[in-house]
């Protein structure tokens, strides 16, 4: 069995297998309210990659291996004892025999060493998401309130989660963050990437789940305006509820916490008009308010830095590991975190939602502005989440010690809070308004800025003819 070597005293041997087939086992308890099933463990059947005569029996019982294909994974032979414990398991005696030796997943990296190790956690977390290039502090700190991943029951939980919409200038590195933790930007989602679909394995459809399912690391989709128009209520549903139905022949339930990041890039110099394409797009089976509950960030803007250079990508696999690892052993500690803030994350905002529409009273355009409006309704609860996944991610080392201070929630949620706010500002006239002396100003300004609004709407807005609008533009 091939393995990595040369390993650091936190880091586990990793090899790359091909998984073949896989099984939950369940074990039944009955109580006064019927049977109860809970998962134990999933056995894996694999193969070495490029190699199918070197086969393998996994016992999964941390859920390290996900789906069907190669996979990297940490595995240890089991113990006599241990088998011993699996066997008396009646479905798992047709998966052992003498001649295989049997392997258990073990998680890649061990945190307690790392953390010891690694000096400045706050540093190292830095340079990771930001690989030393000038990225934009506004994308980087949206990202870094995304990555601890939401667990728990998905109809809960998707309300609190802060889907973004980052609409922003070319050469920004929005697309580039997936690769920090071992995925890609998604250029062509389809329904049986996303939601799952049946294979056929020795004789029998098996199920193939999509990259909605379950808990885990953000899925971006970039070229959201290159979107099939039939995959749209889906993520839709999924983002409002957890959860999804795929209606095969045989329907597939797909239910999960993921953080969805829709990604583009302005279509004109007008964020207005950009806007409206964008929503008119996502929106197309929907109300824009109902969309903008569900949406916890609104980011847009011709104005985010340009990053360039190669950076330094020393710390991507590393750190994706350590956050992976840490996560995955303390996902009930995180959990109980963020329902020990949840009377915080509920309380009322009623001077920030005003904020939000009055920002969204002045929108030159009603499927923005009703866009904004439930922004007001849904968006702060789903900020204030992503306050506390925020202090957790900093804090990843305090996890296993229970020392995590979430005194700085309210700091961080203003900051996010101001993300949002900066988009706001670039779809209004509220501003303009405010700093010109008389009509002319007025119209020339929301001219400049919103080249795609038509004389009528700009009389209308401004308070004066159509024409007069006219006459003003053609004299400059």
């Amino acid at each position: 069995m091939k393995m990595h070597t040369n390993l650091r005293p936190y880091e586990r041997p990793i090899i790359r297998l091909n998984i073949v087939s896989r099984r939950s086992v369940y074990t039944t308890e009955s109580t006064q309210n019927g049977v109860t099933q809970e998962l134990q463990y999933k056995l894996i059947e694999a193969h070495a990659s490029g190699d199918i005569q070197t086969g393998y029996i996994i016992v999964d019982k941390n859920q390290l291996m996900d789906g069907i294909g190669t996979q990297e994974v940490s595995i240890r032979e089991m113990s006599s004892q241990e088998l011993m414990e699996i066997r008396r398991i009646p479905e798992t005696a047709s998966w052992f025999s003498p001649d295989k030796r049997v392997f258990a997943t073990q998680y890649p990296t061990d945190v307690g060493i790392y953390f010891r190790e690694c000096g400045d956690w706050t540093s190292r977390l830095n340079l990771w998401i930001t690989e030393g290039l000038n990225k934009d502090s506004r994308l980087v700190n949206c990202i870094k309130s995304l990555i601890v991943p939401l667990t728990g029951e998905p109809t809960l939980m998707q309300p609190l989660n802060a889907h973004p919409f980052l609409i922003t200038n070319t050469g920004a590195g929005k697309s580039s963050f997936p690769f920090l933790w071992g995925s890609k930007p998604i250029t062509d989602a389809g329904k049986a990437g996303l939601l799952g679909s049946y294979f056929d394995g020795k004789g029998k459809p098996s199920l193939q789940n999509g990259l909605l399912h379950g808990s885990g690391f953000p899925i971006l989709i970039d070229e959201v305006n290159t979107l099939d128009k039939a995959i749209i209520p889906a993520l839709l549903a999924y983002i409002e509820n957890g959860a999804v139905q795929r209606g095969l022949k045989i329907p597939i339930m797909v239910e999960g916490t993921k953080t969805i990041i829709f990604a583009a890039n302005p279509v004109r110099n007008d964020l207005l008009s950009s806007m409206v394409s964008f929503i008119a797009k996502v929106c197309t089976l929907d109300h824009p308010e109902r969309v903008g509950r569900r949406i916890g960030y609104l980011m847009i803007g011709n104005d985010y830095n340009k990053i360039h250079g190669q950076g330094n990508v020393s710390q991507r696999e590393e750190v994706r590991r350590v956050i992976d690892t840490a996560c995955r052993q303390h996902q009930q500690n995180i959990q109980q975190m963020i329902w020990d803030n949840m009377q915080w994350i509920k309380q009322p905002e009623p001077d920030m939602k005003k904020e939000i529409v009055t920002y969204a009273e002045t929108v030159p355009n009603p499927l923005v502005r009703d866009f904004i409006i439930g922004q007001s309704i849904g968006s702060l609860q789903k900020l204030k989440t992503s306050a506390i996944r925020y202090n957790i991610l900093e804090q990843l080392d305090r996890l296993q010690s229970g020392t995590m201070d979430f005194t700085q929630k309210e700091e961080v949620f203003h900051m996010l809070f101001n993300t949002n706010q900066d988009s706001y500002k670039k779809l209004t006239y509220f501003f303009e308004k405010n700093k010109c002396s008389n009509n002319k100003e007025f119209a020339m300004l929301l001219h400049e800025k919103f080249p795609s609004l038509s004389t009528r709407e700009l009389g209308s807005i401004v308070g004066v003819s159509h024409t007069q609008i006219a006459n003003w533009i053609k004299v400059t």
